[in-house]
């Protein structure tokens, strides 16, 4: 049952807006709790090429999987590597990983490495692709290893991915599978 305008309501705002300059503020943050954003999703397009806009948090984001597992990557040409949380390695088919001290901008960690993963990312697939496991990682990372295997490109807030037969892989090691 609809509830009345009139009645007092709390609203929980997530888009770090100042509303407090909003002529009549309950009926304004009303309007925006049943108005969200819909993004465009990640496309892939007739000339095989595969399309991601840019979130509102200014981050790229596009699902895959690791070894069938589903997983949402945040793209993070930062990041050299490919990672995922400590949670989703299991799940991912990783049971165990060779540990490694790495250095990052907090410090020293110690991290798990996985190889032989198949990383797939739209139709395209990275066979014997390298997966770092990092306990402290709030989003699975889509890093440099793979996104300059892809050919990525960044114009306008869209991403680009090239499709396969645009693609010269300069890592002979992994192999690229389209799947039709």
């Amino acid at each position: 049952m609809p509830v009345s305008i009139d009645k007092p309501i709390s609203f929980i705002t997530y888009d770090k807006t100042d509303y407090s300059k909003a002529q009549d503020l309950p009926k304004t943050l009303r309007e925006i709790a049943n108005r969200p954003i819909i993004y465009k999703a990640a496309k892939l397009m007739p000339n095989g090429d595969f399309v991601v806009h840019v979130s509102k948090d200014g981050h790229y984001y596009i699902s895959g999987d690791v070894n069938g597992y589903p997983v949402r990557f945040m793209v993070d040409s930062g990041a050299s590597s490919t990672s995922i949380p400590t949670r989703y390695a299991l799940n991912a088919g990783i049971g165990v990983a060779i540990a490694k001290l790495v250095n990052t901008a907090s410090g020293s960690i110690t991290i798990g490495e996985s190889s032989g993963n198949v990383l797939t990312i739209g139709n395209t697939s990275i066979v014997d692709a390298k997966i770092m496991v990092i306990d402290k990682l709030e989003d699975a990372l889509l890093g440099a290893d793979v996104l300059n295997i892809l050919n990525t490109t960044y114009s306008d807030g869209i991403m680009t991915i090239k499709a396969l037969d645009k693609i010269k892989s300069n890592t002979p090691s992994k192999r690229l599978v389209v799947h039709h």
